[in-house]
């Protein structure tokens, strides 16, 4: 049983969703990340660990590492559905700082989420000064995946982050 455990939990996930959730994202870009959302939703598995957290000018963790049971399965959706545009300016660099410094609170699971955890960030990218969060996060042990929506995301900032990082 144990070594069944240990195998499921090297195989699982460990994943920080921050999605943006400033006014440039409201119409096509938001439909676009909830969209994103969703397809995500489908592929956790129960022994995958997860946190939601929106940003703007400020961050708001709607769900913090939590281990994919179905109870939080159903927290989960209800917060992707909730997700909009309400959240004013893009505070890219504060965000993931934030999101980089969350810890699974319930130590019955992972307890420590430093090594091989990776940050999905939904984005449209228009966001300022990401040579210092580059920087940072290169020293983080998270590696941060990428989804670039609306009309003209910014590619470069978008494969920067994830390049540096070793995501994609």
């Amino acid at each position: 049983e144990w070594e069944r455990r240990q195998q499921q939990q090297s195989l699982s996930l460990t994943l920080k969703v921050l999605v943006d959730c400033s006014g440039s994202m409201a119409g096509a870009s938001m439909d676009q990340a909830r969209g994103a959302l969703a397809v995500l939703l489908e592929q956790l598995d129960a022994g995958d660990v997860v946190s939601y957290s929106r940003f703007g000018s400020h961050v708001e963790h709607a769900l913090e590492p939590v281990a994919c049971e179905r109870r939080h399965m159903a927290a989960l959706r209800r917060a992707f559905q909730a997700t909009d545009a309400t959240l004013g300016g893009t505070e890219l660099g504060l965000a993931l700082e934030e999101v980089v410094a969350l810890r699974q609170k319930d130590s019955g699971y992972l307890s420590n989420l430093d090594g091989n955890t990776d940050i999905l960030l939904i984005t449209d990218g228009e966001v300022w000064d990401v040579e210092g969060t580059i920087a940072s996060l290169r020293h983080s042990g998270h590696r941060v995946h990428t989804i670039g929506v609306g009309a003209a995301p910014a590619q470069s900032l978008l494969r920067a982050l994830a390049g540096a990082t070793g995501g994609g």
